[in-house]
């Protein structure tokens, strides 16, 4: 190629690639972080969630749990394994002899046994392919920003999963978490059981 070509392409082809380089950046910022959509993701729960949980009357007849709703509603935000292990600690009942075991004494999503409270996801952090949201809880008619400055009521785990983000875990320190309390309840209900047999 000789240099009188070279001179005419060589301004051209400069810039087609900056303007590749800059739509490319500009796509690139225009998407949002993991950590924002793992936000996103939980809080659009949460506001579906609460105003189901703080319609709950207990003792009331006929009337769903609000857990429950939630695993037929929203079955597709839980993890496989979350979801089997709270299908079956929700639908199945305690073995004969085990019906007096101590469970879950709080809702599962909200740590929590008071309604008129809202939600608000906050702080989230990332170790390897998991997020982990922090979620505060205070009285429904506070502003948003002065729930965040509140009490933190849950973290909950999730990951993208095929290209879909969904839960993992919820937990209520650094120490409980849901699998591992219905693991617990589990554990005791077949230890009452041997018992009695």
């Amino acid at each position: 190629m000789d240099l009188k070509i070279k001179n005419i392409y060589f301004p051209i082809l400069s810039v087609i690639i900056l303007g590749m380089v800059t739509l490319s950046g500009l796509k690139a910022q225009a998407q949002p972080s993991d950590k924002a959509e793992a936000k996103a993701f939980v809080q659009k729960f949460y506001d579906w969630y609460v105003p189901l949980y703080n319609q709950y009357v207990p003792g009331k007849r006929n009337q769903v749990p609000s857990e429950k709703v939630a695993l037929v509603k929203q079955k597709d935000c839980f993890d496989a394994k979350l979801y089997s292990v709270l299908f079956d600690y929700y639908n199945k009942p305690a073995p004969k002899g085990a019906e007096d075991v101590m469970g879950i004494d709080m809702d599962p999503f909200l740590a929590a046994q008071d309604n008129g409270f809202q939600y608000v996801a906050g702080k989230t952090t990332q170790s390897a392919g998991d997020f982990f949201v922090d979620v505060h809880g205070d009285l429904e008619n506070k502003p948003r920003s002065e729930v965040l400055k509140g009490q933190l009521a849950i973290v909950v785990e999730l990951a993208k999963v095929n290209g879909q983000w969904k839960f993992l875990n919820f937990w209520y320190d650094k120490k409980s978490n849901l699998l591992s309390m219905i693991a617990s309840y589990n554990k005791d209900v077949k230890a009452e059981v041997a018992k009695k047999h």
